[in-house]
């Protein structure tokens, strides 16, 4: 009789997957006979959609086309599924395996059993949605349509509408503007800020993201694409240099006579950098072109918070305007400054003193937002308290370029 040896092997595949494989072999056969496969994927899906703000219910699921929980799959075979929102008001907004396509081909064997997010349109489960409101976070673009960027569940989320506001769509395939289509991760995103540029209907965001301890400036640009709008660039822009994410660069983002503009805080100093409100400008192409260099405003320091930043569209502006909060609670003052365009390459920016615009009579003046007419001539309206009657006040201020 023929020697018989028992053989087990253990294959690791899809890199959680054991399939053991009980073979018997014979000096002159080989058959295979058992085969055990235990995978940690459960083949019935008991987790439903992820619904990112409070209220959702109704979708469901189809795998394979057909509404069910039940997950069949072979080894290696992808496996189509869907998510049915409840509305369109619910938009899918990724998959919790790295995918954001509705349907995707979902490989079993992960060690997350599949789940759908769905995000609510014009909704938000965080109170300070959109804070900094010195910060432009809606603009409405030459081509009509309304943008707007907030924050929800620590991350920042783009929606616009082609009808005047009648109707939303979520930007970015449904996602985040953290999530990273290479690798499915999402650290989270604060403080966005927006504007357009004029000559290409393009909207660019841009927002504040952990990098390691400290924190970058990322920017997303979205560009026409029929009746819809569609990512077409994204990157880092600032990277900083001392303070960390906890703290609020609360980075204000305007284009300005082709080029473009970011007035944000620092709290401490780094390098040639000084503590106040520091800015960067390059020129723009499709995307954000700059040295990388932040310049730090004078007469400025670490009590000078919440820039609002603007300037002219038109080759025709020569002055972009910054105003800013400076301390805080019952002392706080509006203070404002121009800068000006040196060159006709932009490589330099001259600065005009600053000068006090909030009255004295009222000593808490909080949240100032800035606009800039065709002219050049600048407003700013901010929140004024002098914590007796009447309790608060929304103050305008205006001046003439130059002036």
């Amino acid at each position: 009789m023929a020697d018989t040896q028992t053989i087990l092997e253990l294959h690791r595949i899809a890199s959680v997957d054991l399939h053991a494989l009980w073979t018997q072999f014979t000096s002159t056969t080989s058959q295979e006979i058992e085969c055990a496969n235990y995978s940690q994927k459960p083949e019935v899906i008991t987790t439903g959609p992820n619904y990112i703000d409070a209220g959702g219910s109704g979708a469901y699921y189809l795998i394979n086309g057909s509404q069910t929980n039940q997950l069949a799959w072979d080894l290696g075979t992808p496996v189509p599924i869907q998510v049915v929102p409840q509305s369109s008001n619910w938009p899918f907004a990724g998959w919790n395996f790295g995918s954001d396509q509705n349907p995707a081909d979902y490989y079993a064997g992960g060690i997350v059993e599949p789940s759908a997010n769905l995000k609510e349109l014009q909704h938000s489960m965080d109170a300070s949605a959109y804070s900094d409101n010195s910060q432009r976070k809606m603009v409405q673009t030459p081509n009509g349509y309304l943008f707007e960027a907030y924050t929800d569940d620590s991350h920042v989320w783009v929606e616009y509408s082609s009808n005047q506001g009648s109707s939303w769509t979520l930007a970015n395939n449904g996602e985040p503007l953290d999530y990273n289509p290479v690798n499915g991760s999402d650290p989270g995103s604060k403080c966005p800020s927006l504007d357009y540029d004029p000559s290409s209907n393009d909207v660019i965001v841009v927002f504040q993201e952990p990098y390691g301890s400290t924190y970058q400036i990322d920017y997303a640009v979205f560009v026409p694409s029929g009746s819809a709008y569609i990512q077409d660039a994204d990157g880092p822009i600032y990277t900083e240099g001392s303070d960390s994410y906890s703290v609020n660069a609360n980075p204000d983002f305007a284009m300005y006579n082709g080029f473009w503009l970011i007035a944000f805080e620092k709290k401490s100093a780094s390098g040639s950098q000084k503590a106040g409100i520091n800015y960067l400008f390059g020129t723009f192409n499709g995307l954000l072109q700059s040295n990388g260099t932040a310049y730090s405003m004078w007469d400025t320091d670490a009590s000078s918070t919440k820039p609002s930043i603007y300037g002219a569209k038109t080759q025709s502006g020569e002055y972009a305007d910054v105003a800013w909060q400076e301390g805080s609670g019952s002392s706080s003052t509006i203070r404002f400054a121009e800068l000006a365009l040196n060159t006709p390459t932009m490589d330099t920016l001259g600065q005009s003193t600053p000068i006090t615009i909030s009255n004295s009579a009222w000593p808490a003046n909080y949240q100032p937002s800035l606009v800039q007419e065709p002219n050049s001539t600048a407003w700013v309206c901010w929140i004024a308290n002098n914590f007796g009657r009447p309790p608060m006040n929304i103050t305008l201020f205006s001046t003439a370029p130059g002036a």
